[in-house]
């Protein structure tokens, strides 16, 4: 029974630890999608989900520019390294 109450403690422990390291990840989720919301050339996709932060970058190339579907072909060839791949 002693071995029994040692492991619960045990285990919340390391429950308590777990959730504190998840706040950290959710507190930096939600600094990086607020920080990608105000920069210009970045745009949100959607309100984060758990540490997954989705966001388009559009080049000053493309900004100000009708939204067609054209338009939405060359955002989505955009490269990493910011270039706009052929």
């Amino acid at each position: 029974m002693k071995r029994y109450k040692q492991l619960l403690i045990c285990f919340g422990k390391l429950l308590l630890c777990i959730g504190k390291i998840l706040m950290k990840f959710s507190f930096s989720t939600r600094y990086l999608a607020e920080k990608v919301s105000r920069e210009e050339g970045f745009r949100l996709i959607k309100e984060p989900m758990c540490t997954n932060v989705c966001f388009y970058y559009i080049p000053p190339s493309l900004r100000g520019q009708e939204e067609t579907p054209e338009w939405w072909q060359k955002v989505g060839k955009v490269s990493i390294e910011g270039t706009v791949r052929t």
